[in-house]
């Protein structure tokens, strides 16, 4: 790492400074070094606060020195702006990152992306159509890129790396912090079959005002951002946000009417971005020579197998993914609440609810019965769907 590269970590990661002011400097200085080199007289005659002069004044330097240890590991990797690895689509968004930390294959960032994201807490038939675009997107050679989020991230990213696919986890917190810590296991495997991104310093812990800025880097490195399940008010639309200002694709599966995670999905179609049935919705949008035919691509990968594969991963106690969940349960069996949590709004048979839940079927046909006179549950062409809430 040279003295311009030390100088701009340095200041990147000093407070009150960030990437605007970074670049309105940079503007005037021409290089990191001319900013840190400056004495106050030529700080002042550039009409500066006195906050940021201060600042300018007493870099991160020991940021810097950590960061040049931490280089020196395999795979690990500090691009910036001006370097030609930096992401060409990244180069694009508004206030791009002025430098950019990376755990794993570095090459990824200039391949052909797909960010996939949605809620911490989506319903099986959320689940499993992240497992389904996920699987066809790698089938199909792009990258997932996600937030490493418990729920719709999770999957994502899980499946990419079942089907030996490649995946980019963008982090709201520095590269070498795990988060959700019950992510773990995954962050490992993304860092061996893909790439751990953030713009924050090492050590950086997560807080509430990072996840913007990290949703700006998922879509700003992808073509195109899939929605899978959100609410109205949620992370996810604030990606799509990103992406639309971008000049991206937004894409966004439709759900039931009575699904609060489909919510943000609706009000993003509304607002004019695509709505999509099969990966050939996005396939159709997206101009990459690369793309196998879908015509000839995988068949749709039923239901069961789907959850099946996500289920194996995420049925620990400790990796448990949340379900949708607005009801009030305080008067059911815990067998029957295990049924309701597995089922969603959409026609759910007896046997994918075997296999959700791993319960017997008999068992299950007794919970169904309940429920449906308790007003929870009813019965529709194809099975059962969850109804909007108990019936008074």
């Amino acid at each position: 790492m040279n003295q311009e590269q030390a100088a701009c970590i340095a200041l990147y990661h000093t407070r009150h400074i960030g990437p605007q002011r970074l670049y309105r400097l940079l503007d005037h200085f021409q290089t990191a070094s001319n900013i840190v080199n400056a004495d106050l007289q030529q700080l002042q005659s550039v009409n500066l606060s006195k906050q940021l002069i201060s600042a300018i004044l007493k870099p991160n330097w020991r940021m810097a020195d950590k960061v040049a240890t931490w280089v020196l590991e395999p795979d690990h990797h500090v691009v910036f702006f001006n370097e030609p690895s930096y992401p060409t689509l990244l180069k694009q968004i508004n206030t791009p990152p002025a430098l950019l930390y990376i755990v794993g294959d570095i090459q990824l960032l200039n391949k052909p992306q797909l960010a996939m994201v949605g809620t911490r807490k989506p319903t099986p038939s959320g689940q499993e159509a992240a497992y389904q675009f996920a699987y066809e997107a790698v089938y199909n050679q792009l990258c997932i890129t996600s937030g490493l989020a418990i729920g719709i991230d999770t999957i994502s990213h899980q499946t990419a790396i079942d089907n030996q696919g490649k995946t980019i986890a963008v982090l709201g917190c520095g590269v070498d912090v795990i988060y959700p810590s019950q992510n773990k296991k995954l962050y490992q495997d993304i860092r061996e079959q893909g790439a751990i991104v953030s713009e924050f310093a090492l050590g950086a812990q997560p807080t509430a005002r990072h996840f913007p800025q990290r949703n700006r880097i998922i879509a700003g490195l992808s073509s195109g951002t899939l929605v899978v399940e959100a609410a109205v008010k949620s992370g996810s639309l604030i990606t799509a946000q990103y992406a639309l200002d971008a000049n991206r694709d937004v894409f966004a599966i439709p759900g039931s009417i009575y699904n609060e995670q489909a919510q943000g999905c609706h009000s993003l179609i509304k607002q004019g971005a695509t709505l999509v049935e099969s990966f050939s919705d996005i396939a159709d949008n997206f101009n990459f020579n690369h793309f196998n035919s879908v015509t000839s691509g995988p068949s749709r990968i039923q239901p069961k197998a789907a959850l099946k594969t996500v289920k194996s991963h995420h049925t620990t106690q400790e990796n448990q993914l949340p379900q949708q969940s607005a009801l009030d349960l305080t008067e059911i069996d815990p067998t029957s609440i295990c049924v309701l949590e597995h089922l969603g709004f959409e026609a759910t048979a007896i046997d994918q609810l075997v296999e959700r839940t791993g319960l017997a079927a008999e068992v299950i046909s007794s919970s169904l019965l309940n429920l449906e006179l308790d007003g929870r549950v009813s019965t529709i062409p194809g099975g059962y769907i969850r109804t909007k809430g108990k019936r008074l």
